[in-house]
């Protein structure tokens, strides 16, 4: 039976000190703790640490096989024990990890890249199995991921805070965007292939060239700079130009309750209104029109229901609270 104690001597420095100073040691049937002090232990390692790395290396290979065996053997007590650990000293490990993976982050990131490329298949196989045995999670973590990196790439070209440069807009970090500030977005976007665009700011280490605005302010500069004009001249494309144009302000005036501005908002730029699909399905209900003008089509089909005039932002927070780009 173990004896219940408070304080212990050291038997190497002879100092009595709180228990709590004391190492673990199950094979001490007395107190269950080692004789030495862990101020001691330390010493001893530093000083014998040459002597202990020619013996591991001498009989490394019986060393590593017993090792796991003794694992193997006592693998449920152990993992209960570590979940014990972790639960009594959560804080305390958190922060060691913290710290330790802030003073070896280049070393890491070595480490990773290497084990990786040694064992690509074998991680790309247990990857996967995660993938479909928790895809909740999986989607939870890809989600809060997405929100986190948003909100840093948003900051950092915001000037230090998640706002449109342009008109100071910073309600909803929906309805803000990075902003290509000579343009060609388009042609760096299809570019990246499958990277998306935040990652590879963040993994370039933001480069130059790029601000937060809010989506009414990337379409006013869009029509200023004229990024999506067409480049034909001919009298018919200037017609057809203006008939569309006539169109969109007949449209949102209809489907802005007789006002040419946001239902949401009462934002009155026409360069950042558009049409809203009310119930959703705005993509595929484009598609079935297929090359049609949208607002040539409501005015042919008699201006349905279901249709609202917003604003840019009011489209992108309307869509992030009803989750719609998840759906599609």
């Amino acid at each position: 039976m173990l004896l219940s104690i408070t304080e212990k001597r050291c038997r190497k420095c002879g100092v009595v000190k709180p228990i709590s100073e004391f190492y673990p040691l199950k094979e001490n049937q007395v107190d269950g703790h080692r004789y030495r002090c862990k101020q001691c232990d330390k010493e001893y390692k530093q000083t014998h640490k040459e002597n202990h790395l020619k013996y591991y290396r001498k009989h490394k290979l019986r060393i590593q096989k017993y090792h796991r065996q003794h694992y193997l053997s006592h693998k449920s007590e152990k993992l209960e024990y570590s979940r014990e650990y972790y639960h009594n000293n959560k804080v305390g490990i958190e922060e060691k990890a913290k710290e330790y993976r802030k003073l070896h982050k280049e070393s890491r990131i070595k480490y990773d890249k290497q084990y990786y490329q040694i064992n690509k298949l074998r991680e790309a196989e247990r990857g996967k199995e995660y993938r479909l045995t928790h895809k909740q999670q999986t989607s939870d973590r890809i989600k809060r991921y997405t929100r986190e990196l948003s909100l840093e790439v948003l900051t950092h070209y915001g000037g230090g805070k998640p706002i449109c440069v342009r008109c100071g807009y910073d309600e909803s970090i929906a309805a803000l965007s990075i902003d290509h500030v000579n343009g060609n977005g388009r042609k760096h976007r299809e570019s990246l292939s499958t990277s998306r665009l935040y990652n590879w700011l963040k993994a370039n280490n933001y480069p130059e060239g790029f601000q937060t605005l809010c989506n009414n302010c990337q379409f006013i500069k869009r029509d200023e700079n004229k990024e999506y004009a067409q480049t034909t001249k001919s009298s018919r494309a200037e017609y057809f130009k203006i008939y569309r144009q006539l169109q969109k302000v007949n449209a949102l005036t209809h489907y802005g309750g007789g006002k040419l501005a946001c239902v949401k908002c009462g934002y009155g730029d026409i360069r950042a209104l558009s049409i809203d699909h009310i119930n959703g399905e705005g993509h595929k209900h484009r598609q079935l029109i297929k090359g049609s003008n949208i607002y040539v089509w409501l005015r042919k089909n008699g201006y349905p229901e279901g249709y609202q005039t917003l604003c840019m932002r009011c489209q992108w927070i309307k869509r992030d609270e009803n989750k719609e780009l998840e759906q599609r």
